[in-house]
């Protein structure tokens, strides 16, 4: 339907009066760079973006929130510019709703046109928070508890984070960090991270005091999915264990068996083994300080072997260093278990838009080797025995 008060030689269907949708000035009977309505210095009138909130989709007569963002704010204002702002023509009061205006006369029979869009928009979750503890547990070692607001939803065991390590520009990129656990005490809501220091962003975010203001967006990506009347078997691996800590948590909520294995370098790195509760525990460390002396892969091995699990009983939930994820995929997949590991890997934005975080899939009925599913959105837990970890980076 066109617009009744548009111009003879617009386009049809557009206002040539609104911004965006002006006409070429070099075309034949274009408009000039300072046509009668332009209050913008400059000679040429910027677009406004609108970004909507997902529940404006939901169907008419749904609360709908809305914000315009316009691009003069990201230009720098000249002084005289920004001393006497030029007030808004009365056409573009009409069209935020500000000035009630004439309704347009709509032909009988015409049918009703609903200007909200029908596609849903992504909202990510970008939330303020603060440094509670900042503790060094083992050398290299930290956990991270922040604050963050009532804002923030309850994430699920193997869901992530994409924190912003430091108040200053450097680093300029995010970092992805697997949750720990989450603490929900009256209105205080509160996150825990367990990482190691390893790069730039994990050394700059152990600097951080208690009380720096910092910022993240979660909780993202997909957890860890139980079966119903399944034993879940753990197997983690160093810093892995971080969101299989979690997971164990909520599975003793809910009152349901589980078997947890835990392998470390040495007993120094075992971190968490007390806050085991509600399932069985076997350890195993490379120097046999404690537990099992070898890796965890073994004692999984032993475990399995003795036939007290079988694959419609029991399944696999992993996370830890990228080969052992692939052995224990390999032993799974050999075996018909199923088995959901917790991949890691450097993301850039978290959203999928830059798809910087692809994750090749065997071919076959079990995987697609023409598909690289994005690690942040279908992931980062995902069924193991379909992931070509020969090509993963």
């Amino acid at each position: 339907m066109e617009r009744e008060g548009r111009r003879e030689d617009g386009p049809p269907g557009f206002d040539d009066r609104e911004p965006g949708h002006e006409r070429d000035p070099r075309a034949p009977g274009g408009r000039g760079p300072r046509d009668a309505g332009d209050d913008v210095p400059g000679g040429y009138r910027p677009c406004a973006t609108v970004f909507r909130d997902p529940g404006t989709d939901r169907g008419a007569g749904a609360p709908g929130f809305s914000r315009r963002v316009h691009a003069r704010a990201l230009l720098r204002q000249a002084p005289r510019a920004a001393s006497a702002p030029a007030a808004p023509s009365a056409h573009a009061a009409r069209r935020r709703g500000h000035v009630a205006g004439p309704k347009a006369a709509r032909p009988a029979g015409a049918p009703r046109h609903d200007p909200r869009p029908r596609h849903r928009t992504f909202a990510m979750n970008l939330v303020g928070c603060s440094v509670v503890e900042n503790r060094e547990i083992a050398p290299g070692n930290f956990l991270l508890t922040l604050k963050v607001p009532r804002g923030f939803a309850r994430p699920e065991p193997g869901q992530f984070v994409h924190l912003r390590v430091s108040p200053e520009s450097e680093p300029l990129l995010r970092r992805p960090y697997s949750l720990e656990g989450f603490v929900e005490r009256g209105k205080i809501r509160a996150v825990r991270i367990y990482y190691s220091v390893v790069g730039r962003g994990s050394r700059v975010l152990a600097s951080q005091p208690k009380g720096q203001e910092l910022d993240l967006i979660g909780p993202l990506g997909v957890g860890f999915t139980p079966r119903p009347r399944r034993t879940s078997v753990l197997v983690a691996g160093g810093r892995g264990v971080a969101p299989l800590l979690f997971f164990a948590r909520k599975l003793r909520e809910k009152k349901r068996p589980f078997l947890f294995l835990f392998g470390a370098r040495s007993s120094r790195e075992l971190y968490g083994v007390r806050e085991i509760r509600g399932g069985r525990i076997h350890l195993a460390t490379d120097d046999g300080s404690v537990g099992y002396h070898g890796s965890v892969l073994d004692l999984l091995k032993r475990q399995w072997e003795s036939g007290e699990h079988t694959p419609l009983t029991a399944e696999i939930f992993t996370c830890g260093p990228h080969g052992l994820l692939h052995e224990v995929a390999e032993f799974a997949a050999g075996r018909g278990i199923r088995c959901e590991a917790s991949l890691e890997g450097p993301m850039a934005c978290a959203v999928g838009a830059c798809r910087g975080c692809p994750v090749p899939l065997l071919p076959g009925a079990g995987g697609n080797g023409g598909r690289y599913p994005a690690m942040c959105i279908e992931g980062p837990v995902m069924d193991a025995t379909i992931v070509d970890w020969e090509r993963l980076p």
